[in-house]
């Protein structure tokens, strides 16, 4: 038997341009991806650079 899997509520939206925002805010969905990668490279940076 397969144990129900509890729903998230996703704050998204998309504006009358098509794009999609975070909630009730004006920051962008992909704003905030870009900076989830980016800051990964810094850290796969700071790892393989000795100080």
């Amino acid at each position: 038997m397969i144990p129900d899997v509890p729903t998230m509520v996703v704050p998204l939206r998309t504006d009358e341009h098509g794009t999609i925002r975070i909630g009730k805010t004006r920051v962008l969905l992909e704003l905030v991806s870009h900076a989830t990668i980016w800051v990964r490279r810094l850290k796969v940076l700071s790892i393989a650079i000795p100080v």
